[in-house]
């Protein structure tokens, strides 16, 4: 199976070896997202809903990246 890194300048960088993202195949992960602000790599806001709401922002960027949505994360509807 072959796999692939996914990475985005919308989302922030994460510190080695760690990537934005990894496709095997059909399955696309995403982890380590923080409520961190791409461009200035802060931490966004002071409340948990900011915070999350940041964390789901960089999350969606490496989707994006890949092909991908939010509606796919528990898999395609059909």
């Amino acid at each position: 199976m072959s796999r692939t890194v996914i990475t985005t300048e919308h989302a922030p960088a994460l510190p080695a070896p760690l990537s934005q993202g990894i496709r095997k195949g059909a399955v696309l992960q995403v982890s380590g997202q923080l409520p961190l602000d791409p461009d200035m790599g802060e931490v966004v806001g002071t409340t948990v809903a900011e915070q999350t709401t940041q964390t789901l922002r960089n999350v969606t960027a490496v989707l994006d990246a890949a092909g991908g949505t939010l509606s796919y994360a528990s898999g395609p509807a059909g």
